[in-house]
């Protein structure tokens, strides 16, 4: 791993959201950055969605 890179799960992205606004800017974060998610588990319930994924880019770092 690159010295000037985060740890796994400690991105930008990660964490808890609450309401519309929060999750959506998640969802453009991630656009903008080229996303892609390979699927390990997906799950909810009443109060929290649960998403596990290994995930990578499609646009370059500079």
């Amino acid at each position: 791993m690159a010295a000037n890179r985060p740890p796994p799960g400690r991105r930008g992205c990660w964490g808890p959201r609450t309401g519309v606004d929060e999750v959506r800017s998640v969802f453009d974060t991630l656009g903008r950055a080229g996303f892609q998610a390979e699927p390990i588990f997906f799950g909810s319930n009443d109060d929290y969605v649960v998403d596990i994924h290994c995930g990578s880019t499609t646009k370059g770092t500079g």
